[in-house]
Formats: structure tokens, sequence, C-alpha cells
């Protein structure tokens, strides 16, 4: 009587570890993702949600793989062994070892997937979605024109600050922009007296942005004056 309940726990025990590692390939993918990208925190039960069907999709992509490979295996076996028709399986640590290879893959496309908005752009075309795969606006906004602009921070004192976005945050509410070559601004929205310096501005003092094109910095250098200075004369 003693044994039964040790062999219960034994066999419990082994199914709870069984689950594990059959989970196990789309809670690393989901990992992968959850720390590659710029994503909403979620809770325990929306990361296991995600694991499980990311651990669908990585065991469709294995066992894919799989057949295709035991298909050009066994027919290497026969022509090999004259045609004998000896079964061909694979061992349990190469599919071990398979799984985790297609989770880490899987992970890192996905996660070129969401930062590129491949995907979201794809399904826009086709009216599928209107939605990014980006956690705001405001990322979207920086992400798009990254490499490409230059932004004019109109803080709520009244302050502006022009310089190079190095560093932005994912959301509006909380953060720091972190510019270099920044210029603060005077009336005339033409840089004052003091020198460029790199600085943090916290988003919660940020009344709206400018994003300014690169030919507005050109025009600027060269002596011309900028087109929001005439757009701001002309209304005045």
């Amino acid at each position: 009587m003693d044994g039964i309940p040790n062999s219960l726990e034994d066999l419990a025990g082994k199914q709870v570890l069984s689950l594990l590692l059959a989970l196990l390939p789309g809670l690393i993918a989901s990992e992968i993702i959850y720390t590659l990208t710029v994503r909403e925190k979620k809770d325990v039960v929306d990361r296991v949600i995600h694991g499980l069907i990311h651990t669908f999709v990585i065991y469709v992509i294995w066992q894919t793989f799989v057949s295709i490979n035991n298909m050009y295996v066994e027919m290497g076996w026969r022509v090999v062994r004259g045609l004998r028709g000896q079964p061909w399986t694979p061992r349990a640590s190469a599919s071990l070892i398979g799984l985790g290879v297609c989770a880490v893959a899987w992970g890192v496309f996905a996660v070129w997937l969401i930062n590129s908005n491949r995907l979201h752009m794809i399904l826009q075309k086709i009216g599928l979605t209107a939605s990014s795969s980006h956690p705001s606006q405001w990322y979207e906004a920086f992400y798009s024109m990254r490499g490409r602009r230059y932004v004019t921070l109109n803080l709520k004192d009244g302050k502006r600050i022009f310089g190079w976005p190095d560093l932005w945050p994912s959301s509006p509410k909380e953060g720091h922009i972190f510019l270099t070559n920044a210029e603060w601004l005077d009336v005339d929205n033409l840089p004052g007296d003091r020198p460029k310096l790199d600085v943090l501005i916290d988003v919660t003092d940020v009344s709206f942005i400018e994003f300014v094109p690169l030919l507005e910095i050109s025009r600027k250098s060269d002596g011309q004056e900028p087109r929001s200075t005439k757009r701001d004369s002309d209304q005045g």
C-alpha cells in the first residue's frame, strides 16, 4: 500500500516533466520575442497562451522538416542498402536539439516581423487591418522617421530644442528622449549662441514634436530661411 502513492507521485512527476519539455520550445520562442521587441508587459496567463501558440507553430515546422528529411533519408537508405527497406527513426536527442533550433529560429524570425512591421504592412495593403505591430503611434512615428529626420521638441514651458533623436521611449507617458547635437532655439526659430549638447528630455515635459527633414537642415546651413519660419511669418 505504501508503494502506491510513491508510484503515483513518480507518474505525476514524469507527466509534468514531459509536459514542460513539450512546451519548452514555445516558451523559448516567447522569451526571445518578449526580450527583443518593444511590447506591452503581459501577465503570466497571456504569456503561457502565447507560448502554446508558438509551440504549435514550432511543432508544425519541425514535423514538416522531419517528414521531408525522412523521405530523402529513406530513399538514400534504400539505394545504399540494396532496397532492404530498413526503417530509419530520428533519435530523441536529435529531436530535442532540432526543436530547440526551430524555437530559436522562429523566435528570431518573429522578432524581425514585429520590429520591421512587415507582416502588418502586407495585411494593411490587402485591407485586413489598419493597425501596426509597434506598441503605439508614438513609437511608430519615431521608428518610421529614424535616420531620416531631426526633431524639434516643443516643451510645455515654451522652450524649444532641436537635435538628432538617438533614443526614444515606446510611450509618451514615461521615459526620456535622448538628443545628440542638440541646440536650444530662440524666438526666431534659430539656434542661439549656446554650444551644441547631448541631452535627455523627459517625455512628460514635451507638448508636441516636429519632425524636420534633412533638406530643411541643408537649407538652414546654407543661410536660407527655414520653411517653418516662413510659415510663421506668413501667419503673422
